[in-house]
């Protein structure tokens, strides 16, 4: 691949990269709400390095959010609140789901935290009824 930079001749450009196998899970976050109500949760980030971590979440999930940038202290731990808010039921066979990948700016490296997501059945609402 050629690789054009302003005011240079053109310089040949190499690409490489391989894959990394997903972690076992290490925390199971159980996340249970009526449709159009907010529940969130804390998953702990422990960074072990002497680099500080500032981190670009990617999450892969409708009905999933968090902050767009999180930053954890070198050998320090750190709570990422995610928050769960569903427009729609889940079903038994169709249950929301979710993926966070951590991008770290300083090590140019993408992580994938280690937590599995079980969610409760979902929980009818009484709705009385009045007549006005």
């Amino acid at each position: 691949m050629k690789c054009h930079l302003e005011g240079a001749s053109p310089l040949r450009l190499t690409l490489t990269g391989m894959c990394t196998g997903v972690p076992a899970f290490k925390e199971v976050q159980h996340f249970s709400s009526h449709v159009r109500n907010k529940e969130a949760k804390n998953l702990m980030v422990i960074n072990r390095t002497n680099q500080l971590w500032q981190l670009k979440p990617i999450i892969d999930g409708e009905y999933w959010t968090g902050p767009d940038w999180f930053v954890v202290e070198p050998q320090q731990s750190k709570p990422y609140e995610l928050t769960y808010f569903p427009l729609t039921m889940t079903h038994e066979n169709r249950k929301h789901q979710v993926n966070i990948r951590l991008y770290s700016c300083a090590e140019n490296k993408l992580m994938t935290l280690g937590i599995s997501f079980c969610f409760d059945p979902f929980t009818k609402v009484n709705n009385d009824t009045c007549t006005v």
